[in-house]
């Protein structure tokens, strides 16, 4: 949950052009300094790579999100055991 967002704002840093990312339209967020102050064609490695592992972990965490809900929903409907009630907050039941 936290390497996402930081290899995205390293995708983002490691970007050709310098685009301003503001943090919920509050206040510009800085890039990273050791990858904007890279040279162009190793901005363009590191960027790709990052960019791949992005990607590819933020596929990862959706896959475990839907597999925890399925497996709250399973024991909820499959097993009628009590697992997904304990997990709600109480104004919920």
């Amino acid at each position: 949950m936290i390497s996402v967002p930081m290899l995205g704002w390293s995708v983002v840093s490691a970007a050709r052009i310098e685009v301003p990312t503001h943090y919920l339209g509050l206040f510009r967020w800085p890039n990273l300094a050791v990858i904007s102050d890279m040279s162009r064609s190793d901005k363009r490695l590191y960027g790709s790579v990052l960019a791949q592992l992005h990607k590819s972990l933020a596929y990862i965490m959706l896959l475990l999100a839907f597999s925890h809900a399925g497996a709250a929903l399973y024991h909820h409907f499959a097993k009628r055991d009590n697992v997904l009630t304990r997990m709600l907050p109480p104004f919920v039941l």
